[in-house]
């Protein structure tokens, strides 16, 4: 178990930690890391929780968002946005799978990237805020947990548009353990850490949400990649936060 977090975290995290050396990691355990997911996205959420513990008292309500999202953003290099754009640009395109994969893969950005981009962040800072205002801090402990697991329910539902990369290991290694263990974490942070019927509740609609997105990435690029894994956990994030501070 601890292993796989240390994979987990080496995946989706910055965090200047002990890794396991890339080259002794086998494909199953790279793959079968997915189990560990929610339990990184907790961590991120805890981090961002301590932030707001430091600066609530001390600055805006504005500002305070402002240095969360921006610490957000950082504690993962902004992997699922860099995916978030990628995804947009190649919807946008509106060509066919292969010319839409080969979009994905291209390093610039569009200007339906940088759109996306954008608009997500502007959403996260105003629920972040909203977070604030309205005394539920809790949900930014448990929001990046949220698109961490919709990630694990996607890999599970879902199949590998390519067989190749990074995102095809991870969706061909997450079966039926890895989806139950990621399940059952998320649950119970939930319980442990966050109001319980509105996190309940905002995990269902984040449920049909990823399967929605699986369903719609199967029909235009033919199955999931790394860049549609990212979009899955940037979009399920703003879900879950919109319906926990309803």
């Amino acid at each position: 178990m601890l292993k796989s977090l240390m994979y987990a975290l080496s995946f989706l995290t910055i965090l200047p930690l002990p890794y396991p050396e890339p080259l002794k990691c086998s494909e199953e355990e790279i793959g079968g890391s997915t189990s560990s997911f929610p339990i990184v996205g907790l961590i991120r959420g805890v981090i961002l929780y301590w932030i707001y513990l430091l600066l609530h008292n001390l600055f805006s309500v504005e500002i305070t968002a402002a240095l969360i999202l921006i610490a957000h953003v950082l504690i993962n290099g902004a992997f699922h946005l860099d995916g978030l754009s990628d995804t947009f640009d190649a919807i946008a395109s509106r060509k066919e799978t292969d010319d839409c994969l080969r979009i994905m893969k291209e390093s610039t950005s569009g200007p339906a990237g940088v759109t996306a981009l954008i608009l997500v962040l502007i959403l996260k800072f105003a629920l972040f805020s909203l977070a604030i205002e309205s005394g539920r801090p809790d949900s930014l402990v448990v929001f990046p947990m949220a698109g961490a697991w919709a990630m694990v329910v996607a890999m599970f539902y879902g199949k590998a548009a390519k067989t190749e990369g990074l995102g095809y290991i991870f969706v061909k290694h997450t079966g039926r353990g890895q989806f139950l263990k990621a399940t059952l974490s998320t649950v119970l942070a939930v319980l442990l850490f966050a109001s319980v019927f509105r996190g309940w509740a905002s995990l269902l609609f984040c449920l049909l949400v990823t399967l929605g997105m699986v369903s719609y990435f199967s029909r235009r690029f033919g199955g999931l990649t790394g860049d549609t894994l990212g979009t899955v956990a940037e979009i399920n994030e703003i879900i879950f936060l919109l319906f926990y501070l309803l």
